[in-house]
């Protein structure tokens, strides 16, 4: 959890925001990870975004730069840039690994082993794709 202090620590009080600044506003005096999560999410949308303004009660608390932003731990509920997509992507083509998972031999022995085997297949030729690569003697 990011406290209000902790925000605080990282914010700009002697900047003068620009007209058209962005407004975070920290709404509890205990848990600024909403608010910080808004922010973060807001320079993720667009790489130029430089700075949002702070505000706690009506009170300007300071300005908030993308870069003091991103010094701050990620609260819970901030998901980063494409973070939820990577888990759903599908690559084309077959993997070239193998997992196996082996056990011990012996009665009543518990253990088991996870490993990833990569398949001994020699490169195709980059110019005949349907042709394997012979070894060179």
């Amino acid at each position: 959890m990011i406290t209000l202090a902790a925000l605080t620590a990282q914010l700009d009080r002697m900047a003068e925001p620009s007209e058209h600044v962005p407004t975070i506003v920290v709404d509890v005096d205990a848990d600024a990870d909403p608010a910080v999560a808004s922010a973060l999410t807001y320079f993720d949308d667009d790489d130029d975004r430089t700075s949002v303004l702070v505000l706690h009660r009506g009170e300007v608390l300071g300005v908030l730069s993308r870069t003091a932003a991103y010094t701050l731990p990620p609260p819970p509920q901030y998901l980063r840039r494409d973070a939820d997509l990577a888990g759903r992507a599908v690559l084309p083509g077959r993997p070239r690994w193998e997992v196996v998972a082996l056990r011990c031999p012996q009665p009543g022995c518990t253990q088991r082993l996870g490993l990833v085997l990569y398949a001994p297949e020699l490169p195709r030729c980059p110019v005949h794709s349907d042709a394997m690569v012979a070894e060179i003697r």
